[in-house]
């Protein structure tokens, strides 16, 4: 694990044991349950003795912050801080780091044995749900000043909702599968969509993205319902990623970001929609 400073959370350890709890508490879990979460996610680093004070010290600080310190992580945290093995470390990068990680190990010490605050309260977040069904056909126009500039202007891009996944905090987005074709060719029923060929998203055998949606207002409004489709056909070679919605396997991209991130994409694995571009 990397280490930039003496604070604290200027380290890796520190860094992720914050962001983690912090991530749990919003999403509507106890402290308790973060807490568990953390240990879960980050227990190999308990027994490591050059990481273990790390974790502790960034473990009871973030909890004393939001005013759910138990007296397990202080109890550990001053236990770190009374050997001391962590500052005898710091003396090999020189005398001033090593009074700077002093500092901030005393500085430490007084607030976790100081009154903690009132327990914060996170609200748990509107999440998001996907209201399409697998196999819904969507048309999304490549109108866009970027889409135009790179030779897409005259086409529109169809997403075939092939399955579900979960986007953090707990966003239920599409995945989908893609295929391209000119505003003037549009498919106009099921078997000519059939016809044309899905768009490789990433190499060298993933033809499915994520369409990362945070809430209803920010799905662009030109994306318009095209059809409802019962094949989803297999597709020889292509790689599927474990069926657990916790692992992001696909490509994906905020809308806001869209158009230029998915073309880019798109003309870099698929060798004939170059031939598109000015």
């Amino acid at each position: 694990m990397g280490t930039w400073g003496t604070g604290i959370y200027q380290n890796d350890v520190a860094d992720d044991v914050k962001t983690l709890y912090m991530a749990e508490l919003r999403s509507g879990k106890s402290s308790q349950e973060a807490y568990e979460y953390v240990v879960n996610v980050l227990g190999e680093i308990m027994d490591d003795p050059d990481e273990a004070p790390d974790f502790w010290f960034a473990m009871a600080d973030t909890m004393w912050n939001c005013g759910c310190l138990t007296d397990e992580v202080k109890e550990k945290a001053l236990m770190y801080l009374d050997r001391n093995d962590d500052l005898e470390r710091w003396h090999a990068a020189g005398q001033k780091a090593a009074k700077n990680r002093e500092k901030a190990l005393s500085d430490l010490r007084e607030k976790l044995l100081s009154p903690m605050p009132a327990p914060r309260i996170y609200r748990k977040p509107n999440l998001y749900i996907c209201p399409w069904q697998i196999g819904d056909v969507f048309l999304y126009p490549l109108d866009s000043d970027i889409a135009r500039s790179m030779g897409f202007g005259e086409y529109s891009l169809l997403f075939q909702k092939v399955g579900t996944t979960i986007w953090h905090p707990g966003h239920v987005i599409p995945v989908v599968r893609v295929k391209i074709a000119r505003n003037d060719l549009i498919p106009q029923n099921t078997e000519e969509f059939d016809q044309l060929p899905y768009l490789k998203t990433t190499s060298p055998c993933i033809y499915q993205m994520e369409l990362i949606n945070s809430s209803k207002r920010v799905v662009p409004q030109k994306l318009k319902y095209w059809g409802h489709t019962e094949n989803i056909p297999s597709i020889p070679g292509e790689y599927l990623p474990p069926d657990d919605p916790n692992l992001y396997c696909h490509l994906g991209f905020l809308w806001k970001w869209f158009d230029e991130g998915i073309l880019k994409w798109l003309t870099a694995k698929n060798d004939h929609l170059k031939l598109l571009c000015k």
